[in-house]
């Protein structure tokens, strides 16, 4: 059962990254399958004629979370591939299921009479993560749209879901311990840079998190990166700068995790006023990522307007070869 997850949750991220509709189809045919296996262990829902009122066995508890997951990952996936309104709702009444699904483990977790505390364990950090998962994303939504999935039976608190996250985050042996330290640094090293929600405790916090997991995980690409970003937000550029370059060394396999690298580096640059590695970077870009070409482009042109501004020592076959770049990009 948690090979089928493991295995469907790996090409989900590969394809969350590439947007690639064959990597689409192929996490979506491993996610299919992995929440058909936990189907099978899942507990058969009560009926008129069959009432089944035993505590869950340890089985069906992990069937239950697996089961939530792997339809979590398909929804998104979903959502992903199709951007039209139909989808966006089928969707959505999948998330709702998801999300009953966890609080009914929440239940659950104390009403097992568990025979193996390594199972429990790996039970309690799953409902942890997806609970407070679920609370910090949604209370981070606009007030309108709050209240609207208030209303079809979501709801947010920020500090529950913090909570959750931190104490499924302590638990560091356990399998889904690592997802949920990245995403209490991805809260910490982006969301609140972006909402204006920055807190000196939650950058030490921040911090605290990078060095354990670093120690455990030195070769990481993604908690490299976010000490990259814990490192920006630090206004340690030149750490930064190293973080991203060992990220981008950490793996091969994954390419499009190395744009969000390439990205960071062009802005340490460019805040640095190291104008020619900027454009190399923006150069990358424009020629790897499937992004947005037209952004790309008008950074690598406004990062060569700066370089001939502030180099007046530029090669003049060098200068004139870059005026004919900007008046192509433009």
């Amino acid at each position: 059962m948690y090979h089928a997850i493991a295995t469907g949750t790996l090409y989900y991220l590969e394809a969350s990254s590439t947007f690639d509709q064959e990597d689409f189809n192929r996490a979506s045919e491993f996610l299919k399958s992995a929440r058909d296996v936990c189907q099978c262990y899942r507990r058969k829902s009560d009926s008129f004629f069959y009432s089944n009122n035993q505590p869950y066995t340890e089985i069906e508890a992990h069937a239950e979370l697996g089961y939530a997951e792997s339809l979590l990952e398909l929804a998104f996936i979903n959502i992903m591939r199709d951007e039209k309104m139909v989808t966006f709702f089928q969707s959505s009444l999948k998330i709702r299921e998801c999300y009953s699904c966890y609080k009914l483990c929440l239940q659950i977790l104390n009403k097992v009479q568990w025979s193996n505390p390594t199972l429990k364990k790996e039970f309690e950090c799953g409902v942890f993560f997806g609970l407070g998962a679920f609370n910090l994303m949604i209370s981070l939504l606009p007030q309108r749209a709050l209240k609207i999935l208030e209303f079809i039976g979501f709801s947010g608190d920020k500090e529950l879901g913090l909570g959750f996250l931190k104490k499924a985050a302590a638990m560091t042996t356990c399998l889904r311990s690592p997802l949920c330290g990245l995403m209490l640094l991805m809260y910490y090293t982006y969301i609140t840079n972006l909402l204006n929600l920055e807190k000196e405790e939650e950058q030490v916090e921040s911090e605290l998190l990078l060095k354990i997991w670093l120690a455990k995980y030195e070769k990481s690409a993604l908690f490299l990166f976010f000490a990259g970003r814990h490192s920006i937000v630090s206004f340690n550029l030149t750490l930064a700068i190293e973080c991203f370059n060992r990220s981008i060394q950490a793996q091969n396999e994954w390419r499009n995790y190395h744009h969000l690298c390439y990205w960071e580096l062009m802005w340490c640059h460019a805040i640095q006023g190291d104008w020619k590695p900027a454009i190399d970077f923006a150069e990358r870009l424009a020629c790897e990522s499937r992004w947005s070409q037209v952004s790309y482009r008008y950074l690598k042109s406004v990062f060569i307007l700066q370089l001939l501004h502030d180099d007046k020592h530029l090669d003049p076959k060098q200068a004139l070869a870059y005026k004919e770049q900007v008046s192509e990009l433009m």
